[in-house]
């Protein structure tokens, strides 16, 4: 099993607020390969500070499994640097199946962390068989303290 890092993203800010309170979007892309698909595979996009308060996550996939059974399914994951703190923010999608585009719910939990935390995608079920190809995360986020 092979862990995804990415460590560049564009950053866009609000052109309507600045300072702590001005919304930031991160959309950051990771090439994926059949290694990377694996049951808890696990690719870091983001590290946010500890008063991000994430308000909408998408996740956008290439079709990333070949057969479809048992389907591909994807978790994106707010969790702390040590690892023992972390929040489901979208549970088992299937977007990776035949590609497309997910979203959060309307319900994110509020983070509430003493320290920095990653946004990553973790696979929780494997594919028979995966396949190259590209998985994009969109997070924005403002935070809560200057």
């Amino acid at each position: 099993m092979s862990n995804l890092t990415h460590q560049y993203a564009a950053m866009q800010h609000s052109p309507f607020l600045s300072g702590h309170a001005a919304k930031t979007a991160r959309t950051v892309e990771l090439d994926v390969t059949a290694d990377n698909l694996v049951a808890d595979a696990r690719m870091y996009f983001l590290r946010l500070p500890a008063d991000a308060v994430v308000t909408d996550v998408y996740l956008i996939a290439d079709e990333l499994d070949v057969d479809g059974t048992p389907a591909l399914l994807l978790d994106v994951i707010a969790e702390d640097e040590s690892g023992s703190n972390s929040e489901t923010l979208l549970a088992n999608s299937d977007v990776g199946q035949a590609g497309g585009v997910a979203a959060a719910g309307a319900n994110l939990p509020v983070l509430t962390r003493d320290e920095d935390f990653y946004i990553l995608v973790e696979v929780a079920t494997a594919a028979d068989e995966g396949t190259e190809g590209k998985v994009r995360l969109v997070v924005e986020w403002f935070r809560s303290r200057g």
